[in-house]
């Protein structure tokens, strides 16, 4: 099922998870596997069932809680994603991919303080994290702090040279700084 997933061959992995649930039907890796598939395929209320499922057989599986939030968030409930994301970091406060999600939920539901709580918090997990500091540097932008903004994707830049996000993201700050040479130069 593993395999099928990973080359995107969803029905074959479906097919295969099933199965394993026929044979040992509390398997919560199979469930939380068969919500990915399900999430991926946009089945979200039999992906939410497969989820939460699994959480009744394993309430701190922080993989789970994880994927419940970013149905919740795909529902169009962030209220809802923010408790998972916030009870899987209560159980692993080290994971960064959650950390990120939490913080790109929060900025998107305007609230940027508490976004960049999230993304400094990666940095000073991981300082040289590629996802915090671009999307430090993309909070930054968006409120308004382009020399923070510039520092920070150059930070990332210096750190993870052969990654085009950062390279992408200074180029647009440039262009709306007017500093439209760097611009070119970046591209």
């Amino acid at each position: 099922a593993s395999f099928y997933f990973q080359e995107g061959q969803l029905k074959n992995a479906e097919n295969q998870l099933k199965i394993s649930l026929k044979i040992k039907p509390n398997a919560v890796d199979s469930l939380f596997y068969l919500g990915m598939v399900y999430t991926d395929q946009d089945r979200l209320v039999e992906a939410r069932e497969m989820l939460q499922n699994a959480l009744l057989l394993n309430a701190e599986d922080e993989r789970v809680l994880y994927r419940l939030g970013i149905l919740y968030e795909k529902f169009g409930q962030p209220d809802l994603a923010q408790h998972e994301y916030q009870k899987a970091l209560g159980l692993k406060p080290e994971i960064e991919l959650v950390r990120l999600r939490l913080g790109q939920l929060y900025a998107k539901i305007g609230k940027f303080k508490d976004a960049e709580k999230q993304f400094n918090k990666v940095l000073e997990l991981n300082p040289e994290s590629e996802g915090g500091g671009n999307n430090l540097g993309v909070l930054y932008y968006q409120t308004g702090r382009f020399s923070q903004a510039e520092a920070e994707y150059l930070r990332v830049i210096k750190t993870w040279p052969r990654k085009v996000r950062a390279y992408n993201n200074l180029g647009i700050l440039y262009y709306e700084m007017k500093k439209f040479e760097d611009a070119k130069n970046i591209y």
